[in-house]
């Protein structure tokens, strides 16, 4: 009797440690609903849904629903992949299954590191086992997660985790910065006919600081000097509101942008000017920026100014002789200026 029941106590010991094996050898996928799903990952397609095996059952997940997924190393999918964020694109492999595979994590510093992830969470972080060690990367210095990366014959001996620059990285368009803090200094350039009807170019100097919320949706505080006919004494310094928006939504490069305001107009002795009023002041353009991942980016525009002002001006030879000048300036501009956003930034 007493044999019986050491050997059934027995029996049940291993049945429960098996049990225990098998269950930390299980994947795990968490639901945004906060369940928890224990199996074996079967398929995941990227940003559509997940696959996992659970107690013979087959179930289906849409990848909207999924929060984050464990995979156990001892576990043996047929194919492994990861949820992500749209700013972390994860590329797979349209090949059939052949052999061996192993996961790569593409940083924006160039970096590749190359290995089996084992913990992903949406928007936050990536973990990725190297050589017997677990590495942990936040979403701020990811730039693309390649899953189940076929490994040859030729490359047995690479080490898993190596450090290698890519070629320069071709930025889409589309990801371009279109939330946060910016400011951005112009060199401009205005170019029409003056009192006389003979053509002119005027320079100019412009800075903006503002801050996008969405695409549609951005403001800022402009300040800048104009000059018309420096020679005599026509230099009106503007101070206006400038309203910024990205039309497109695959090329975020190109914008469009408004300013309206006040020029504010001063005396200048030196130029015998005794008198002088400043106006309103406009300007419509249309814009392109060139692509940067550090968010800074050369920006160039096309656009119409309109600028009034008012002055008077005493002959240098007389005293009595008062010339008044009521100018409307119309302006074709052009203006090339350096644009940087802020370190916490949004696309």
């Amino acid at each position: 009797m007493k044999i019986r029941t050491f050997f059934s106590f027995v029996f049940l010991l291993t049945f429960a440690v098996s049990l225990t094996a098998q269950s930390s050898n299980l994947d795990i996928v968490y639901l945004k609903n906060g369940k928890r799903v224990k199996g074996i990952i079967q398929n995941y397609t990227p940003n559509r849904y997940v696959e996992i095996m659970v107690d013979g059952e087959l179930l289906q997940y849409k990848a909207k629903e999924v929060k984050r997924i464990i995979n156990n190393k001892n576990s043996e999918p047929l194919k492994r992949s990861f949820p992500t964020d749209e700013s972390t694109p994860v590329v797979s492999s349209s090949e059939p299954y052949t052999g061996e595979t192993i996961d790569e994590v593409h940083l924006r510093n160039g970096e590749i590191i190359r290995g089996t992830i084992t913990d992903l969470e949406l928007k936050k972080f990536v973990e990725i086992e190297v050589d017997g060690k677990t590495l942990r990367y936040e979403q701020e210095d990811i730039r693309r997660i390649l899953h189940s990366v076929q490994i040859g014959a030729a490359d047995e001996d690479i080490p898993m985790a190596v450090k290698e620059k890519e070629p320069k990285v071709i930025i889409d368009p589309a990801t371009l910065i279109v939330k946060g803090h910016y400011s951005t200094t112009y060199l401009s350039f205005s170019y029409g006919q003056n009192q006389l009807g003979n053509f002119s170019i005027g320079p100019g100097v412009h800075t903006v600081w503002g801050k996008q919320w969405s695409a549609v949706a951005g403001l800022g505080i402009g300040a800048g000097i104009d000059n018309y006919r420096a020679s005599r004494g026509e230099t009106l310094y503007p101070l206006y509101a400038d309203y910024r928006f990205y039309p497109f939504k695959n090329d975020k490069g190109y914008y469009l942008n408004m300013g309206a305001g006040y020029g504010f107009a001063f005396k200048n002795k030196s130029r015998g000017i005794i008198k002088a009023n400043g106006g309103l002041y406009a300007a419509p353009a249309i814009g392109y920026r060139s692509a940067s991942q550090d968010g800074v980016s050369l920006n160039m525009e096309l656009g119409f100014k309109y600028q009034s002002a008012y002055f008077e001006e005493q002959s240098t030879r007389t005293d009595n002789d008062i010339e008044k000048r009521t100018n409307e300036y119309q302006r074709i501009t052009f203006r090339l200026g350096l644009m940087f956003w802020s370190k916490k930034k949004g696309k």
